[in-house]
């Protein structure tokens, strides 16, 4: 995977996703908000499905600094990238925004499924670019 750097939303909802392939697997930064910060490590580590052997899934582990949610995005970021890649893949979070409300939570989860998800598109992409026939 080509290096990724993207960042989504505005002001306090403007969040980056930095991805770096280590050769053996992703990892990943994933900050914004008021305040970035280090709120969490999450690791997504591949493995076969126990309910069907031809959709992988991932094991999640999870260190959170106390108090933090920012795990929550960390967690689905991670676990995304995993069963695309099948390769481990670490995410380090920290989203603050001052005074959240539930819809403003809500509004972080989206953009960071959607940086993941723009991250798949650009490495789907690229890919798609190498393997194109010369003209």
């Amino acid at each position: 995977m080509k290096p990724f750097d993207e960042t989504l939303g505005e002001g306090s909802f403007a969040i980056r996703l930095i991805l770096h392939d280590t050769g053996r697997g992703l990892a990943g930064v994933l900050t914004g908000g008021d305040s970035p910060h280090v709120g969490s490590v999450v690791l997504a580590v591949p493995r076969a499905s126990l309910a069907n052997a031809e959709n992988p899934s991932c094991d999640v582990f999870t260190v959170p600094v106390p108090g933090h949610l920012d795990y929550v995005v960390a967690q689905d970021v991670a676990t995304l990238l995993c069963r695309a890649y099948g390769e481990p893949v670490s995410v380090t979070a920290g989203i603050h925004v001052d005074d959240a409300t539930a819809e403003d939570l809500e509004t972080i989860k989206v953009i960071c499924r959607n940086l993941a998800l723009k991250a798949l598109t650009a490495e789907s992409a690229a890919t798609s670019e190498n393997t194109s026939p010369e003209a």
